[in-house]
């Protein structure tokens, strides 16, 4: 298959990251003074588009394994943010665009992973942005809330029949370990959840 220049479980970190200019809805201007960040955190979410022609379709063929391997992406995002001491985590809907990840199962998955454990003193606070479907699953998640997934029509479409609701393995009963199978050093298991806020 093609090769994953970002592995599955792991995120691209660029450290002190200075932003100059505005985004594409402001034409791209210049700021009046940099915006110097903590960093940026790249993460390479699955396509489960066959329309997109110059991305693999590379979610994976049983919808268990794909919640499995996409909060592995999101634990390696907030673990490098925590890594670099950063308060305040920035996160859009990543994948829900064109390429096609459910804003509510993305959303489910990354709450879950904000109600584990994480070195003392990080993150106090992740703000949300991208469609309203992702940030109330994520809000509902991190709350605590169950909520039972439905597998996309991906997985039925591509993959064979899915019967309705299907449970998936959420990790529970321990901290989170990183890709190796060991939980990182530091991380307490009575550390407060980050506050999650709407942009």
């Amino acid at each position: 298959g093609p090769h994953a220049h970002v592995p599955v479980d792991g995120c691209i970190v660029s450290p002190a990251v200075e932003v100059f200019r505005e985004g594409s809805n402001s034409g791209y201007g210049f700021f009046e003074a940099p915006v110097r960040l903590q960093g940026f955190c790249s993460v390479a979410m699955f396509n489960m588009n066959p329309r997109v022609s110059d991305s693999p379709l590379d979610a994976p063929r049983e919808f268990k394994a794909y919640c499995h391997q996409v909060k592995q992406k999101f634990r390696a995002v907030v673990f490098a943010a925590a890594q670099l001491r950063a308060e305040v985590l920035v996160c859009p809907d990543v994948g829900c665009g064109v390429f096609g990840n459910d804003p509510q199962v993305l959303g489910t998955l990354f709450g879950e992973v904000l109600r584990e454990p994480l070195p003392e003193g990080t993150i106090k606070e992740v703000l949300l942005t991208g469609q309203v479907s992702f940030a109330e699953a994520v809000k509902k998640a991190a709350a605590g809330e169950k909520v039972e997934l439905t597998p996309p029509s991906y997985f039925a479409t591509a993959y064979g029949a899915v019967d309705g609701i299907v449970p998936y393995d959420r990790g529970g009963g321990g901290g989170r370990q990183n890709s190796r199978g060991r939980q990182p050093k530091g991380a307490p298991y009575d550390r407060p959840n980050p506050t999650v806020v709407v942009a």
